[in-house]
This record gives C-alpha cells, sequence and structure tokens, in this order.
C-alpha cells in the first residue's frame, strides 16, 4: 500500500505530475494507493458551489478523469461499493473543522464545501480482492474524548480479504 496527500487548491496540472510519478514508481506491483487525491469525482472545485448538486456535469474536464489516463485498470473502492452514495470526505456541514472563515463584505462567514478528496485505490494486480471488499467513513461524528471530529477530513476503512491473491511482487526501482 502507499499513501499520498497530492496538491490542493487550484493545481490540476501539478496533481497529475505527482500521479504520473506515482504510476512510474508502482508500475505493475499489485498495491493500493490511498490518502487525499484533492480532488473530487463528481465536480471540480469551486468557492461558489452552495450545495452538493451545484457544478456537477457542468463545465471543463472533470480532475477527477486523469485517474483512468495515469492509473488505467486501477478502481476506486468507494465508487465501485458504494455508487449511489457522495461519500464526502470534507464536509462543512457536518465537520466544523472543514469550515473555513473567510471575510465577506466586511463581515465573517464560513464556506460551503463537500467533496471526496480521499481515496481506495486498488491495483489491476488485486482486484480479484476488490470484489468483496467493503469500505466505510471514519470519524463522521464528534469524539466525545476528545470533544470534536478527528480531523477536518472524515477517514475510510477498507477492509480487504487478500487470500488467493498472488504473493509474488517484483518491486520496480523508481525512476
Amino acid at each position: 500500500a502507499a499513501t499520498v496527500h497530492l496538491e490542493s487548491l487550484s493545481s490540476q496540472p501539478v496533481r497529475e505530475r505527482q500521479l504520473r510519478k506515482i504510476a512510474r514508481i508502482l508500475g505493475g506491483t499489485p498495491a493500493l494507493l490511498c490518502g487525499d487525491f484533492n480532488f473530487d469525482a463528481r465536480r471540480n472545485w469551486s468557492d461558489a458551489y452552495s450545495s452538493a448538486e451545484d457544478g456537477v456535469d457542468v463545465g471543463p474536464r472533470l480532475d477527477n478523469e486523469c485517474l483512468a489516463e495515469i492509473l488505467p485498470g486501477w478502481v476506486d473502492l468507494w465508487a465501485a461499493q458504494h455508487p449511489m452514495e457522495h461519500g464526502f470526505t470534507f464536509d462543512s456541514e457536518s465537520n466544523p473543522h472543514a469550515k473555513r472563515s473567510v471575510a465577506r463584505h466586511g463581515e465573517l462567514a464560513f464556506t460551503y464545501e463537500q467533496m471526496r478528496y480521499d481515496r481506495v485505490m486498488v491495483g489491476p494486480g488485486l482486484l480479484s480482492a476488490a470484489a468483496d471488499a467493503t469500505i466505510e467513513l471514519l470519524g463522521v461524528e464528534a469524539d466525545e474524548s476528545i470533544g470534536c471530529h478527528i480531523s477536518d477530513h472524515f477517514g475510510l476503512l477498507a477492509n480487504i480479504d487478500f487470500d488467493g491473491v498472488p504473493t509474488t511482487v517484483q518491486v520496480p526501482v523508481p525512476a
């Protein structure tokens, strides 16, 4: 498994370069790629959104489309297991840590943002294991023991059974 935290904000070209480098490093190795990809599966980021449906199926190329090009054959586990659920991992509507305060017209306001930035991507060599996998959001409720949410992002918990998956792995040398 590998983890990422790709560049944020309006940096799609940087994220694509980062993903290309990761793809070269992973090569054909059966792998999971998990972390904060900093783009959503349904819409590109905009500070103009005020609802979960704003920006869906609108505008230029969806940032998410680079995954099929750069990581062909990989599966987004959330999309595969929960195709009808948004699965927001960054949600200003339910997590106060995800709200950013901004000055608007001399007043302090909070921004709206609901996006599924975080992923568990399953590589082609592990797809047989992904078929029966489960994935769920973690930390969607405030943790009473610490008095807040555990992060501004919700976590993902994937349960994947690797029994029967070939264990011989050739580790690529990074270029």
